[in-house]
């Protein structure tokens, strides 16, 4: 497994994008976080090329954390033709309902 880091920046150092980071196996992606620079950040790499399954584990609920969730769950679900698989704490799962449009 090769972890790979988006950013090394946090919620209000927005030049150097958010902490998150992921690595891919086969044809899956495995995320830690998906904040706001993430989805960008994966575009422009390539990495999502060949890309069949995306999990991602959601720490909290602050945006530099999941503030791509919403527009990376309908690029799978669209572009991939792949539900994107969300591991978070049960009691995270309305706030990241409510303010993405990533369905259970």
């Amino acid at each position: 497994m090769d972890l790979k880091f988006t950013g090394r920046g946090a919620a209000f150092n927005v030049l150097e994008g958010n902490t998150n980071a992921y690595f891919v196996e086969d044809d899956k992606m495995f995320m830690i976080d998906c904040g706001e620079t993430m989805f960008e950040a994966i575009r422009k790499r390539g990495v999502l090329q060949g890309i069949k399954e995306v999990y991602v584990v959601v720490s909290h609920t602050h945006s530099d954390h999941c503030g791509s969730l919403g527009s990376f769950g309908l690029y799978c679900q669209f572009v991939l033709q792949s539900k994107l698989k969300i591991v978070i704490n049960p009691a995270m799962w309305t706030i990241i309902s409510l303010t993405t449009a990533v369905l259970p």
